[in-house]
């Protein structure tokens, strides 16, 4: 196995910094390289990934202009020559065993591709008002939802997160690349890339596994946990499911352009929004912001879902 670990940045030069250094900790004897893609960084990323590659020949860097994790992944997988693709965030970190993990599951040729947990890596006080069901927000899985073993996708329990993902280089030949009409773009929080590839995934037939010892431990900074950052990731992540909706609708009754649940489940929050529960109170806000990205997101003129760099 020879794997190549993809990191897109965008301005996050000292994230980025603590996740090269975690991944250089790796314990494992497998060939492996990891390769930074700048997506127009205006700080110092350059300079930082350059000086970890002075400290090992493992450290690759590379520059993509088109903005956008989506084009800055696909840039990366074009550009590798491995077999195997690991993709992390530059605002994570791995377990020292991680790429172990990664060799010992790929030993099996059955295999296409591996999943697993995004801890949080904590740096302030998690607040009352947090809703559940928002775990996406944070990348930050509960412990006791992790399952105890392996399990193979799909399963409604897990979910296959850009964040921690290993794919092998051939699927991508048989998938297709990042779709660069929805995903992270410069500042804003749009997101659903790694789970419109997902559904590629399973569509095709592919073998893939939730592996729980395969730990991603994700930075949750204190600029994160607040409820405008809560706010704008809900209208974004709406805007890109309403993108991926017009290419391929699903079987539901509509208004419109929108698929009628997203409206019921914002008129059912009515009432919660005079609730003495914070948490209960800032779901039910959060339905409305999920209403109107989703309703932008449908009626604003779409990119083109090229997914080729």
């Amino acid at each position: 196995m020879r794997l190549d670990i993809l990191i897109p940045t965008y301005n996050r030069s000292t994230l980025l910094g603590e996740c090269l250094e975690s991944v250089l900790r790796s314990t494992s004897e497998a060939d492996w390289r990891v390769t930074v893609i700048d997506n127009n960084s205006k700080d110092d990323t350059k300079q930082v990934v350059e000086s970890f590659a002075a400290r090992s020949e493992r450290v690759r860097y590379l520059f993509e202009k088109k903005q956008g994790k989506s084009a800055a992944l696909n840039y990366g997988i074009n550009a590798s020559d491995c077999d195997v693709i690991g993709m992390i965030d530059d605002d994570e970190q791995l377990h020292s065993n991680w790429i172990g993990i990664v060799a010992k599951w790929l030993e099996d040729p059955q295999i296409d591709y591996l999943g697993g947990p995004c801890l949080g890596l904590w740096r302030t006080e998690k607040p009352e008002w947090i809703p559940a069901g928002y775990e996406g927000v944070l990348s930050a899985d509960d412990p006791a939802h992790i399952p105890d073993t392996p399990l193979r996708f799909p399963d409604a329990r897990v979910f296959l997160r850009g964040g921690n993902s290993v794919l092998r280089r051939s699927v991508f030949d048989r998938i297709g690349a990042f779709r660069t009409d929805i995903g992270r773009f410069g500042n804003d929080l749009g997101s659903c890339e790694d789970h419109e590839i997902y559904t590629r995934l399973l569509a095709a037939g592919l073998t893939g596994y939730y592996v729980p010892d395969l730990i991603i431990y994700h930075v949750v900074p204190p600029e994160r946990v607040t409820r405008e950052y809560y706010r704008k990731w809900a209208k974004g992540q709406a805007e890109s499911l309403a993108v991926m909706d017009r290419a391929n609708p699903q079987k539901v009754p509509y208004l419109g352009r929108l698929p009628r649940y997203v409206i019921g489940d914002a008129v059912r929050a009515l009432p919660a929004l005079s609730s003495s529960d914070r948490a209960r109170r800032f779901a039910a806000e959060l339905r409305w912001w999920t209403l109107a990205g989703f309703a932008h997101g449908a009626y604003r003129k779409a990119p083109p879902a090229n997914g080729n760099h």
